[in-house]
């Protein structure tokens, strides 16, 4: 049968005490009890722990041999109790997070830097991910939060409705659209257009959304991504219209994001699963994304949140 560490722990304590009497009273138990454990463990382990010579007990050197290993034993105790405190505490762990490119340029960051400032000893794992990549990564358990601005649904997912928001119109700086401060679908039309995906859930929004306005556009360019329509439009090469969090904040020195007088909204969730208890550093992160959200214009559970032009 194995030592245990209240065993482990009296083999310590009456080495370092040198008697049972001294033993007994600093673990606060009585004389009998330590020498019924002493007994107990060399017939456990058919070894001979002690000698008695003139009242007190001396260690044999298979006891100084066991010793260093009770220390480590000792040691790694402490470590697993202070480890979950500290966890306890949020001052340890890991914090794993998945979001959409675009959110990774703004909702994102900045939940994590609060984040950070309030837990400085979590480590933050973030990676950026297609909601075709981003479902996966938290039903395999990868991340624990995932946020994206696209619909996500499996029967393992929870899904957080954290902010609505509205595609933006980008146009170049230099462009005489620039100088509206609210565009249309129509006064786009007529401008060659950079889609996000023609197959995309954003491609076919503002695709959809131009059918129904009856304004066909020019299609110019389609990317894969709203930081391709950016670069694009940055460099004066046509227009665009992405969602929010692809600009805000965004060093597109020649772009200028205006509101859309049509309103195409964007669903931003956080996701996590269903089949797994949340952390105390994930239950705290999808906290502070609500917040952050909020505290930057954009209203929870309506599709009329405004966005600040990039003048």
């Amino acid at each position: 049968m194995p030592l245990n560490l209240r065993q482990m722990d009296v083999i310590r304590t009456v080495m370092s005490a040198g008697t049972i009497s001294s033993a007994a009273r600093e673990l606060s138990v009585t004389q009998p009890a330590i020498s019924r454990m002493i007994s107990l463990t060399e017939q456990q382990l058919r070894l001979r722990l002690f000698q008695r010579v003139r009242g007190r007990l001396h260690p044999t050197p298979e006891a100084h041999e066991l010793l260093a290993e009770i220390e480590r034993a000792r040691d790694g105790v402490q470590r697993v109790n202070e480890l979950a405190q500290a966890l306890a505490e949020q001052r340890a762990g890991d914090l794993r997070v998945a979001c959409s490119p675009s959110l990774a340029q703004s909702l994102v960051p900045r939940a994590l830097a609060r984040f950070g400032s309030e837990h400085p000893q979590v480590t933050i794992r973030l990676r950026s991910s297609l909601v075709e990549r981003l479902v996966p990564e938290v039903l395999n358990d990868e991340v624990e939060v995932g946020v994206c601005s696209v619909p996500a649904e499996h029967p393992n997912l929870s899904v957080a409705s954290l902010c609505v928001g509205r595609m933006v119109a980008i146009v170049p700086r230099d462009s005489p659209l620039a100088a509206k401060q609210r565009l249309s679908l129509r006064d786009l039309s007529s401008h060659p257009m950079i889609i996000v995906g023609r197959q995309m859930h954003f491609g076919r929004l503002v695709a959809d959304a131009f059918h129904r306005a009856g304004h066909p556009f020019r299609l110019w360019a389609d990317v894969p991504a709203a930081h391709l329509a950016c670069a694009l439009v940055n460099a004066g090469a046509g227009v665009a219209v992405v969602d929010p969090y692809s600009v805000l904040g965004a060093p597109w020195h020649n772009v200028a994001a205006r509101p859309l007088r049509e309103a195409i909204p964007i669903y931003v969730t956080a996701l996590t699963s269903r089949t797994r208890p949340r952390s105390l550093v994930g239950a705290t992160f999808s906290r502070l994304l609500h917040e952050v959200a909020a505290a930057h214009g954009f209203r929870r559970g309506s599709p009329a949140a405004e966005f600040s032009p990039m003048d």
